[in-house]
């Protein structure tokens, strides 16, 4: 599977969870480039696709995983193909989603019926994100509308 044909899969899934909102890897001046993410009634959820585990070892090293209120999204999961990520190797209160070969996604770990996100899943969600840079980020996606 390649990172295009995941990132299409985090888009759709993200539509199902009702995000009215999503963006897929726009560069802006914000220091993350998200392979997706989304907004329902606010609240941010963004996916980082990954294909191999060197990808997956490397991004865990960017500045903003290591400082997580530093990266964007309230909700953050990974995607990949079934099993190339493990549970107990995701960071804290991080999300995982699977790939399935027959491409249904199932949710490993994480907060998939977030109605009331201040109440349910406290643990999968983070009260410090880089609110700015989303921001940057739906700023950004507004202007290129035009």
């Amino acid at each position: 599977m390649t990172h295009k044909e995941l990132t299409k899969l985090a888009i759709r899934w993200l539509r199902k969870q009702r995000n009215h909102t999503v963006i897929s890897e726009m560069v802006s001046l914000a220091s993350e480039v998200p392979d997706a993410i989304g907004w329902k009634e606010g609240i941010s959820t963004l996916i980082e696709c990954k294909t191999s585990r060197s990808d997956f070892l490397k991004d865990l090293k960017k500045y903003f995983r290591i400082r997580p209120e530093s990266g964007m999204g309230r909700y953050r999961y990974y995607m990949c193909p079934n099993v190339l990520i493990h549970e107990d190797e995701l960071p804290e209160k991080w999300g995982l989603l699977y790939v399935m070969e027959n491409t249904d996604i199932m949710c490993v770990t994480g907060a998939v019926n977030y109605s009331n996100p201040f109440e349910k899943h406290a643990y999968h969600q983070f009260s410090e994100f880089n609110y700015g840079a989303e921001m940057i980020h739906l700023c950004s996606a507004l202007r290129r509308k035009k």
